[in-house]
């Protein structure tokens, strides 16, 4: 079964009809959490930013995918050390490949170019690890840190943690929990934390949120602030679970970020367009981390090298119903058959 839309956001015809009058370049960004190999619902929303881009003018669009290789992991993401600090999916090893981000880029440049070749739209693709050092980036973090919604937006309710995580500058990890009393602080521009790697020497250390000599990771709600990095962003696409609550308040996650880039760069408007979610034969949605989707190499194999134009026919049918959530047995019946 499939069900009809039921969140408040832009349908794809509204964005298309706004941004048709325009007539201006546009560029359409979308985001890749590097958890494990790439799926059909990561295809499915790069389909879907790319019949967007199609469909206003490939002659005026461009296509911006960021993978996030210093997003702050969920600890249910992979199997990482047991210890209390973080390394990050440029930096976690993945069998076949130097880390799991190496592994996700590969599989998306593939995808690209596929899409590419099938309806010519430009794309770039480039990496939250150089994207978090832009100051367009810093800029709008410190803006959202010094807001009066910050401690509803980037704090963890109860201990005060500011989730913004400045990685060691000698060992390159981040600190995420709560050890003897201390967290990641904010004040004045500066967050405060430790380096609780048993390994490395530093111990405590402060960082200016606008020194873009070093690296930093975010909470995934902020990783949206990649869209104030050139090419600036008009209109971002998002999986459908981003239409699902996220937190204490039970807030749609989309809700969050359209939260965050108001508060981030209050004169630059942005659109945002959540997709359907694509569910997997239990009734759980596709997950890289949990290995139930349809993989971006059983496409390959089942469709060859046009498998993106296949993934592309059922994105447009799903897409024109209007459809936001999607039952395995839709996809077996009109992809998989």
């Amino acid at each position: 079964m499939a069900e009809k839309r039921i969140y408040d956001i832009p349908h794809f015809n509204e964005l298309l009809w706004k941004y048709v009058r325009k007539g201006n370049d546009l560029n359409i960004s979308f985001g890749l959490r590097p958890s494990g190999t790439v799926h059909l619902g990561n295809l499915f929303t790069l389909a879907l930013a790319g019949e967007m881009a199609n469909r206003i003018g490939p002659h005026v669009s461009k296509l911006v995918l960021t993978v996030l290789d210093t997003e702050a992991p969920f600890v249910g993401d992979w199997n990482f050390i047991d210890k209390k600090y973080v390394r990050h999916y440029k930096d976690l090893p993945c069998e076949g490949y130097n880390s799991f981000s190496q592994r996700s880029s590969e599989e998306m440049f593939q995808a690209m170019e596929s899409l590419n070749e099938e309806m010519k739209v430009p794309y770039q693709l480039r990496f939250l690890s150089d994207v978090q050092r832009d100051p367009s980036f810093r800029k709008g973090l410190k803006n959202v840190l010094d807001s009066e919604e910050s401690k509803d937006l980037v704090y963890t309710n109860g201990n005060g943690r500011v989730e913004v995580f400045p990685l060691c500058r000698n060992c390159g990890t981040s600190y995420m929990n709560s050890i003897k009393g201390k967290t990641n602080k904010y004040h004045e521009g500066i967050i405060s934390t430790i380096c609780s790697n048993p390994e490395c020497d530093v111990d405590e250390y402060s960082v200016n949120v606008l020194d873009t000599s070093g690296d930093i990771s975010v909470h995934p709600i902020m990783g949206a602030l990649r869209d104030l990095v050139d090419p600036v962003t008009e209109v971002h696409v998002y999986g459908g679970d981003y239409a699902s609550p996220h937190g204490e308040s039970r807030e749609p996650k989309i809700a969050k970020i359209k939260r965050v880039m108001e508060v981030a760069a209050p004169t630059q408007p942005l659109d945002f367009f959540v997709g359907p979610t694509i569910f997997a034969k239990g009734r759980e949605k596709m997950s890289k981390s949990s290995h139930n989707g349809v993989t971006h190499n059983q496409l390959r194999k089942l469709f060859g090298d046009d498998y993106m134009k296949k993934v592309l026919d059922f994105t447009r049918g799903i897409l024109d119903e209007e459809y936001s959530l999607v039952d395995f047995a839709v996809v077996q019946d009109r992809l998989l058959r």
